[in-house]
């Protein structure tokens, strides 16, 4: 149940937010393609997960309560 945790939202957050800032900071100090294909692969990761959690927590039933 990988996607069904709330820390695999968090992780694909930081896993995005990690490929987007080390993809154009890479871009901008002039490393070399296979770092940046790397961050970029580490952003495509991260996406992956949080789109996978949001996918497996929209089919999930929601709570309704106690009814009076």
């Amino acid at each position: 149940m990988l996607f069904g945790n709330h820390r695999t939202l968090v992780l694909g957050i930081l896993g995005t937010m990690a490929g987007v800032v080390g993809s154009v900071g890479g871009m901008s100090a002039g490393a070399g393609v296979l770092e940046i294909l790397g961050f970029i692969g580490i952003g495509i990761a991260g996406l992956a997960l949080a789109v996978g959690y949001v996918v497996v927590a929209s089919k999930r039933p929601r709570y309704g309560g106690r009814r009076r």
